[in-house]
């Protein structure tokens, strides 16, 4: 991820908007949780962007592009 993206979220506290977030990049839904997950790519008939569960291939969720997320870990 590039560092004025981090900047950012470090300024807002470890969160960015899904929409900001480069495809391929790790997030978590909340700081305090445990599944990671891969913003894929949107999917246009749902008006939302695909992303898929870290160690689950078969689990996916759609998210709005105005969900903050959580990217300020290590992982």
């Amino acid at each position: 991820m590039k560092d004025t993206l981090l900047d950012k979220a470090t300024n807002q506290g470890g969160y960015l908007t899904l929409q900001e977030l480069p495809q391929g990049e790790f997030f978590k839904k909340k700081h305090s949780s445990k599944k990671v997950w891969v913003k894929e790519e949107y999917y246009r008939p749902e008006k939302k962007y695909q992303c898929g569960d870290f160690e689950d291939i078969g689990n996916a969720i759609y998210l709005h592009g105005s969900t903050m997320v959580f990217v300020d870990f290590e992982f």
